[in-house]
């Protein structure tokens, strides 16, 4: 197997683990309060999975709108050639 030409960026790597285990955190959060204030679990259960149904089909567009991107077809490319 070939190596890569890129030493793997240890510090990148913790920060990321960290943001990802920190969002977790907050999700169960979110999930426990939904419980503590009274909501049934089976309606909490259909909540998390509409959120997380949303999230996934639609974060490729939520992540366009974040940044002000927009999507552009063949004849809107920029040309390659000089």
């Amino acid at each position: 197997m070939a190596g890569s030409k890129f030493r793997p960026d240890r510090g990148l790597t913790a920060r990321m683990v960290t943001t990802m285990g920190l969002l977790a955190l907050v999700y169960v959060a979110f999930v426990v309060g939904l419980v503590l204030v009274g909501m049934s679990v089976w309606l909490v259960l259909l909540v998390v999975g509409g959120f997380a149904l949303f999230s996934y089909f639609a974060s490729d567009r939520i992540a366009m709108f974040s940044m002000g991107a927009r999507e552009v077809g063949p004849e809107q490319r920029p040309s390659c050639t000089p």
